[in-house]
């Protein structure tokens, strides 16, 4: 029963009779492995030890493989919103899906078979392409960035993603920035350039040390808000580096970005109010508190 397993994993996880067979595998082993609950069988000639619960035992189950945010979960993906529905891509040529009862909360999606990806989920290229057609935009580009931190995919092949979207996503699956390194700093350089913000990310500072992202050379921002005993010393210098060379450091918290988005954009705009009124030696009234700021966010406010 250990060989069977063995094979199957080897595999990717999810294989079809024949091809353990193939392997060596018996019947009588694959038999006594389903009886003993070691394997299941999604659909008929197909087996894995994933529960029933796994988003990849249903899609096997539909007759597909996962795809969009659901891929990109199950290749171990930053998630910004996880996917209400289990994403899932049939062939366009499959010649019959399972009942209706195992497509319960799965949306299917007919789309030109590929080799890339695995049995179970689709290479990253068309996972990208469903998230950007089917998710938020902060998630698909959180996807993105993802993808091209961990070199996934290389920019050549995410051109490719780009070119394959509608030409009104384009624009913006174009903002997509391997160099970030979570996904609380995707999304919030993403919100800071659809308002408008000239941003970099990944700034040196002091001898040794970066901060996550700086907008408009002024404001440099920290976005993980995590504080560690281990770090804290160091953050604490970090911020005072910062300090030295000019700049206004900001620490912005996962609570803040997806409660307080309007608070941070109206600190923001006191920090450069400042440095203008600093600049020009002419007192500027900071932003007040509460208040609608002269950016607005057209993604969450």
């Amino acid at each position: 029963m250990a060989d069977v397993v063995e094979h199957l994993r080897r595999l990717g996880g999810f294989a079809t009779r024949r091809q353990l067979l193939a392997r060596g595998v018996t019947v009588d082993a694959l038999a006594a492995a389903v009886r003993a609950g070691r394997l299941g069988r999604p659909r008929r000639g197909w087996y894995t030890e994933a529960a029933l619960s796994d988003p990849a035992f249903r899609a096997v189950a539909v007759g597909g493989r996962l795809t969009g945010l659901s891929a990109i979960e199950a290749m171990g993906g930053w998630l910004w919103n996880r996917p209400e529905r289990i994403q899932v891509a049939v062939a366009r040529d499959a010649s019959r899906l399972a009942d209706r009862r195992a497509r319960h909360d799965v949306d299917v999606h007919w789309e030109p078979d590929a080799e890339a990806g695995t049995a179970a989920v689709v290479g990253v290229a068309d996972a990208l392409v469903r998230a950007f057609l089917d998710s938020d935009l902060e998630s698909a580009i959180v996807a993105a960035d993802w993808a091209l931190h961990l070199q996934t995919i290389d920019p050549l092949d995410y051109s490719r993603v780009v070119g394959r979207l509608p030409s009104d996503l384009r624009v913006f699956a174009a903002l997509a920035d391997g160099s970030s390194e979570s996904p609380l700093e995707s999304v919030t350089r993403l919100r800071l350039v659809l308002l408008g913000f000239r941003v970099v990310t990944q700034q040196r500072v002091g001898k040794s040390g970066r901060f996550d992202l700086l907008v408009e050379d002024v404001v440099a921002i920290e976005v993980d808000g995590r504080i560690h005993e281990s770090t804290f010393e160091a953050d604490r210098a970090k911020d005072l580096a910062i300090t030295v060379e000019g700049r206004h450091c900001l620490r912005i918290t996962h609570r803040m970005l997806r409660n307080d988005w309007a608070n941070v954009v109206l600190a923001i705009d006191a920090a450069l109010a400042a440095r203008r009124s600093h600049r020009s030696g002419v007192p500027v009234l900071a932003p007040p508190i509460s208040g609608t700021s002269r950016y607005r966010s057209p993604i969450r406010a």
